[in-house]
């Protein structure tokens, strides 16, 4: 399993920039007017590969798990139907009640002591590994977190709480993966049609002992090192990139036809609402490192309070970028809401 981010997350944010709770601007493809030069595909470091399973058995390549249907009622029992206690938060498994485990921030999810990572608060599971149908009775969806080298043999996998993104505002928010801050409503197959509710820690705080590794959403040991969230990075056509500490690069612009490269900002995955994300703080922007907040839907399929989403940089003027280009500035002309600081973000029209 990568150390990157473990769900099936395909990494192509297919709308353009639109920020939650601002109301900036459509939430189409095209963006809102002034914003459609902004080509948002973040691109992950991760490169390993693997393979998404429908009920029906056929399996397409993807990027880093495998996810099945959630089929009928399994043969392993285990949880009781209906049981709303998949996706709790947890320190043993007697948190959790007969037929769960605890995985707790201090254990390793895949089970793969060279894939360290466990989730934030810890997290109410079911062992779906040998019987991908016995999350039916939770109403889950099963994930594969450890896949051999091959992208065929599947050595872990567990029952994720089930989740539906949206409903887009100005629909008010609605209680989604128990309400968690920790935890993001995101894709987990290549299509994106599967969602589940996928561990995402926010600072150190959920991780005990551990420190939370914004480019996998686990608690580690030791966090991948990189740039900052609103520094420059670079795409590159068909590559990885290792510059950002979350694991993913922003493109500011596309790649143009026959190029290779276009610049784009450090990003990283966060939860839509929760307001520690990104790094923000109640301090001023100059009081501390860069300070970011999670504004950015993931896509424009749907999205709400506790949906996946990007972190962007937070700013009071010009100076408070880390990038500095004329395709991208402190947008001092909007606020955002709760936050009380301006984004960093393409210029507006005209």
């Amino acid at each position: 399993m990568s150390t990157k981010r473990w769900a099936g997350i395909c990494f192509a944010f297919l709308g353009s920039c639109f920020v939650y709770g601002l109301g900036c601007g459509s939430s189409s493809s095209g963006g809102p007017a002034g914003d459609a030069g902004v080509d948002a595909r973040a691109t992950t470091t991760s490169t390993s590969t693997a393979t998404t399973q429908g009920s029906g058995g056929g399996s397409t390549t993807s990027t880093t798990s495998t996810t099945t249907g959630t089929g009928g009622a399994g043969g392993s029992g285990g949880a009781p139907p209906g049981s709303t206690n998949l996706g709790k938060a947890c320190a043993a498994d007697a948190e959790c009640g007969a037929g769960f485990t605890c995985i707790r921030s201090s254990d390793n999810l895949s089970g793969d002591p060279t894939s360290p990572g466990g989730p934030g608060n810890g997290l109410c599971v079911v062992d779906c590994t040998t019987d991908p149908m016995a999350c039916g009775p939770t109403g889950g969806i099963c994930v594969a977190i450890d896949i051999a080298p091959d992208g065929g043999t599947v050595s872990k996998a567990a029952c994720f709480e089930a989740c539906t993104i949206g409903p887009n505002p100005p629909a008010p928010p609605v209680v989604k993966c128990h309400g968690r801050q920790d935890v993001a409503c995101e894709p987990v197959n290549q299509a994106e049609t599967l969602f589940a509710c996928i561990p995402l820690c926010v600072t150190d705080a959920d991780c005990g002992g551990r420190k939370c590794d914004p480019s996998s959403g686990l608690c580690v040991e030791t966090p991948m090192a990189g740039k900052t969230i609103g520094s420059g990075c670079t795409v590159t056509r068909g590559q990885a990139n290792n510059e950002c500490a979350g694991g993913l690069c922003l493109p500011i612009e596309a790649i143009p036809d026959g190029g290779t490269t276009t610049p784009g900002i450090c990003t990283a995955l966060c939860r839509l609402g929760t307001q520690e994300a990104c790094g923000y703080r109640i301090t001023p922007i100059d009081a501390g490192p860069p300070m970011g907040a999670c504004v950015l839907p993931w896509g424009d399929t749907g999205y709400n309070t506790g949906d996946l989403g990007l972190c962007l940089q937070l700013c009071d003027g010009a100076n408070d970028c880390s990038y500095k280009a004329q395709n991208w500035v402190c947008r001092t002309d909007i606020t955002l809401r709760g936050f009380g600081h301006s984004v960093c973000l393409v210029p507006p029209a005209g």
